[in-house]
């Protein structure tokens, strides 16, 4: 059974309400019978692979199901929101865990956390962090050639290349990945309460993979004073609210390390997400069963951000590099090089918002993808559309007020 079968199931249940559509006009595809019959096969493929894509909920939909607080107007929670929180500024959750619907091999993960480590030194915190009380030591699996924590970022010393079961847990996360590090917390050490406010973290999530942990571990998240706590498992991932306030404890007597993924994610992500198991002050159980164990998969590819930030702010020409650059890596230059032109193109001289916009960025991606295959809508692969998505999300940020309404207090895409 492959990992996270509930993507197959919404394939299938997609295949079949194709079967039924009439936009599948193939009569002038072929005079034979079995090349008609193919022909219907493949096109079929490529309508449920785009109304899978379209099924997939998108960062805004995801944070939609925040709440207003009883104390705040519909004004008031509207503008924090635009201002510090939801999409596209930054994370703001409905609760301060979630645990995604991963089961990982943890014994993998540990030798090739070992491998990593042999023979290498921890880098310390750096003086910024330690100011902050973030005590944490790390060995960086993706390189930033620039400033810390922003792009571009490559493969550290072929780190990533060098671990295959690392990578396949990156890919199976459906995204561009940014920062990836091993972080370890000594036995007695604190990470003080802290809030993330760099302006990375204005599109970006933290993805912890513990690794290496004891009993006695607890992450806090949350309001002053009502703070949750968690005990992350090894075999386990976990997003959370790093908007809040959070610190970390390792009050055992062996080191904490975790597998720390920074991505800007994808619907594919977005879509994972969302089965997961809210766990924290807003707790509920995940949607779907138990995931099987994750197996390795040793042609997987991870997916890096070639851009920096600031290059995406401009209109759609802004994106041509990013958008090339980035799916380079996975073999799609030349598919990504004939996106960017299609999209430009498309949106010339329509007076459209930047939302609009983007969204016909990604309505074009899926298609282009869908029409290299189906295999694009399997759990582990990340192609064209997750570059896609990753772009278009830093590409709006200067815009975030404009792309959010307000119903009832909740946003809405």
């Amino acid at each position: 059974m492959l990992p996270w079968s509930p993507w197959l199931l919404l394939l299938r249940g997609l295949a079949l309400s194709a079967l039924a559509s009439d936009e599948l006009d193939t009569s002038e595809s072929c005079t034979s019978d079995s090349c008609a019959e193919r022909d219907l096969d493949i096109r079929q493929s490529e309508v449920s692979c785009a109304q899978f894509y379209k099924s997939l909920p998108d960062r805004t939909s995801f944070f939609a199901r925040v709440k207003k607080p009883p104390h705040l107007s519909a004004d008031q929670f509207g503008m924090m929101l635009a201002k510090g929180g939801i999409h596209p500024r930054g994370v703001v959750m409905d609760t301060e865990f979630y645990e995604l619907p991963l089961l990982l091999n943890h014994s993998l993960l540990e030798q090739e956390m070992e491998a990593l480590l042999h023979g290498i030194e921890w880098e310390q915190a750096s003086k910024g962090n330690v100011k902050q009380g973030v005590v944490s030591r790390h060995l960086r699996l993706t390189r930033s050639l620039g400033e810390d924590l922003e792009g571009p970022f490559e493969d550290a010393q072929g780190r990533l290349a060098r671990s295959p079961y690392i990578r396949t847990v990156l890919a199976h996360l459906g995204g561009v990945v940014g920062n990836v590090a091993l972080m370890s917390l000594e036995p007695g050490s604190v990470v003080d309460t802290h809030f993330d406010l760099n302006k990375y973290w204005d599109a970006r999530v933290r993805v912890h993979i513990p690794i290496r942990t004891n009993k006695k571990v607890r992450f806090f998240c949350g309001q002053r004073d009502e703070m949750q706590r968690l005990n992350m498992k090894r075999g386990k991932a976990y997003i959370f609210d790093n908007h809040l306030g959070h610190r970390v404890e390792n009050k055992g007597k062996s080191s904490r390390i975790h597998l720390a993924v920074d991505l800007v994610g994808s619907r594919k992500f977005w879509a994972l997400a969302s089965r997961s198991r809210a766990l924290g002050s807003g707790a509920r159980p995940a949607p779907d069963p138990p995931p099987t164990m994750l197996e390795v998969v040793a042609d997987s590819k991870v997916v890096v951000e070639a851009w920096r930030d600031a290059d995406l702010e401009g209109g759609c020409k802004s994106l041509h590099g990013a958008l090339v650059e980035t799916a380079a890596q996975i073999g799609l230059k030349a598919e990504a090089q004939d996106l960017s032109a299609a999209w430009c193109a498309s949106i010339e001289g329509r007076k459209m918002t930047r939302m609009e916009e983007l969204r016909e960025l990604r309505r074009l991606a899926a298609q282009a993808a869908c029409a290299a295959g189906p295999e694009v809508v399997k759990r582990g692969t990340v192609g064209l559309a997750e570059v896609a998505d990753a772009a278009a999300e830093l590409h709006r940020l200067d815009e975030a007020i404009e792309d959010l309404r307000w119903v009832g207090g909740q946003a809405v895409p």
